[in-house]
């Protein structure tokens, strides 16, 4: 994304950024300093990460590595276990940024609407989240 910023030859008035600000990756949330003080809006798109964030799980044609995959069923085995959902999680945290201007979900029906306002409106349960987070760690996309 800098390299966009350096390389652009208009104006840019925002950065887009998809899974980059997610369970197992913060890249964006370490960029937000270099975006500000360029006065950029951030939009923090895919927090679930084109379906890998699910329980349900990716397509099969999801580019995450397969360890990734795999840290992804376990966290949504180990929310099922809960009662709860990997999505909700992920919603959550995406949604606790409050540097992000705007977070985009892709919403394909009126009951994954609700799920997410349901997600919204609801208390992060810390315990839930630092389990979720330990089970990414060993997947963790790590910033330079």
């Amino acid at each position: 994304m800098p390299y966009v910023l350096k390389e652009s030859d208009g104006v840019v008035d925002l950065i887009q950024s998809d899974c980059e600000n997610c369970l197992y990756d913060a890249t964006l949330r370490h960029l937000v300093p270099v975006f500000r003080h360029r006065d950029l809006g951030i939009v923090n798109a895919s927090p679930l990460c084109m379906g890998l964030l699910t329980n349900a799980g990716p397509p099969a044609s999801h580019p995450a590595p397969d360890k990734r995959k795999l840290a992804a069923r376990s966290a949504a085995a180990f929310c099922e276990e809960r009662n709860t959902d990997l999505s909700k999680v992920a919603l959550q945290y995406a949604l606790s940024d409050r540097n992000m201007d705007s977070t985009i979900v892709d919403i394909e029906s009126v009951e994954t609407l609700r799920s997410c306002l349901n997600a919204a409106s609801e208390t992060t349960d810390k315990d839930l989240l630092d389990g979720v987070l330990k089970i990414f760690e060993p997947v963790r996309i790590s910033v330079l």
